[in-house]
């Protein structure tokens, strides 16, 4: 990603089940190389094989990226950052 837009200031990859049952290296390559990672619990845990959302997205920060953006469920979402946690509601008032 990096190569394609060497000025981008934050380049962001959302992945998907298809891409980690596939093409699970090329994916792993890709995420060195992001800033955000943006993945679901299920993603988080098939990628990772860490039961513990956290835990995975820590996993997966530590291949790269600054930050891990996971949704649970569509009723949490967590960013972590820096080895902090944010979760908020993702369910609308």
């Amino acid at each position: 990603m990096r190569e394609q837009i060497p000025n981008a200031e934050l380049v962001a990859l959302d992945t998907m089940n298809l891409w980690i049952e596939n093409t699970r290296d090329s994916l792993l390559r890709t995420i060195k190389g992001v800033d955000v990672v943006i993945i679901n619990d299920a993603e988080a845990r098939q990628l990772t094989g860490i039961p513990n959302l956290i835990k995975a997205a820590r996993t997966v920060l530590s291949w790269g990226p600054k930050a891990s953006d996971s949704e649970t469920w569509r009723i949490w979402c967590c960013l972590v950052h820096e080895g902090k946690l944010f979760c908020h509601s993702c369910l609308s008032a």
